[in-house]
């Protein structure tokens, strides 16, 4: 799995480093704009939005109009089963 830091825009690759950076992001700048540039820049063009609502799917259309956002409810019903 791969972790975002939106405190440095590039993965994480340690668990201590994921600590240390969640204990800066507390006090630092976001830099999610930057950190999901550099995801499509890496060939990422698909992103599920955990929540309720639409707002970072609609954030991404702002960065990149190619990238797809989903809501986490509607990957769920694309990934439940249907009875046969």
């Amino acid at each position: 799995m791969l972790v975002i830091s939106n405190v440095t825009a590039r993965p994480a690759v340690s668990v201590v480093e994921i600590k240390e950076l969640l204990v800066r992001q507390v006090t630092s700048s976001v830099r999610w704009s930057d950190s999901m540039q550099w995801l499509i820049g890496q060939g990422f063009t698909r992103f599920i939005e955990l929540g309720p609502g639409q707002v970072i799917s609609g954030l991404m259309k702002r960065i990149n109009k190619d990238v797809r956002g989903f809501p986490s409810a509607t990957v769920r019903r694309l990934t439940r089963r249907q009875p046969a």
